[in-house]
C-alpha cells in the first residue's frame, strides 16, 4: 500500500510540474472554473467524463479514436509518449486487424470491449 501512495504521490507531482510549465489546466467538475494544480483523480474523472470513442471498419483497417478533449491532449503530450499511447489511434490497427479475421460481429464487440476498458472509452463503433 505504501509503494502504491508514493507511485501516485510522484505521478501526480510530475503531471502537476508538467502542467506548471506549460501553463495548462484542467476545468473543475462543473466546468465553470480551471484548475492549474489538480490531482491526479480530478484529471482521471475529467479523461473519464469525456465523450471517448473508438471507431472500426473491419476490413478497412480503418480505426478512430475521437472525443479527447483539446486540454487532456496537451496534457499528456507534456507528460510524454508513454502516456499518450492509449489515446492514439495507431495503436490498436495492428491488434483489431489480426483479431478481427475470423471472428463473428458478437465477437468482434466482446473483443473490443476487453481490450479497450482500460482506455475509459464510453463508445466503440464497428462499422
Amino acid at each position: 500500500m505504501t509503494l502504491a501512495l508514493l507511485i501516485y504521490s510522484a505521478t501526480e507531482y510530475l503531471m502537476r510540474k508538467k502542467m506548471e510549465e506549460q501553463r495548462l489546466t484542467v476545468p473543475t467538475s462543473d466546468h465553470k472554473n480551471v484548475l492549474s494544480r489538480p490531482s491526479l483523480m480530478r484529471v482521471y474523472q475529467y479523461l473519464a467524463n469525456s465523450n471517448i470513442s473508438l471507431t472500426y471498419s473491419p476490413g478497412t483497417e480503418f480505426v478512430r479514436l475521437t472525443g479527447v478533449p483539446l486540454d487532456m491532449q496537451q496534457i499528456l503530450l507534456s507528460m510524454g509518449e508513454e502516456w499518450c499511447r492509449y489515446y492514439v489511434s495507431d495503436t490498436y490497427r495492428p491488434y483489431i486487424a489480426s483479431a478481427f479475421l475470423n471472428m463473428s460481429r458478437k465477437d468482434q464487440e466482446k473483443f473490443i470491449h476487453e481490450i479497450y476498458s482500460s482506455v475509459s472509452t464510453k463508445r466503440i463503433i464497428i462499422v
